[in-house]
């Protein structure tokens, strides 16, 4: 797996920000199992142990369209 910083944003690579790096993963339009590879890559790199439901949230989440007017 290629580092987080090379996905996730320079700003998101701190530890306080776990939900803003779920809700980045969550947003794109990318296979459940590389989400889950980035937030784990994530995860080791800002040294956070992440818990069994987020990691499943994040693998599962499809991402949503914009929204229709």
């Amino acid at each position: 797996m290629d580092s987080p910083t090379d996905f996730i944003p320079e700003s998101l690579m701190y530890a306080d920000k776990l939900q803003d790096v779920m809700a980045f993963l969550v947003r794109q339009p990318l296979p459940g199992y590389i989400k889950r590879e980035y937030f784990f890559s994530w995860a080791r790199s800002v040294n956070v142990r992440l818990k069994y439901q987020d990691v499943v949230f994040v693998e599962t989440s499809q991402p949503q369209g914009e929204a229709r007017r």
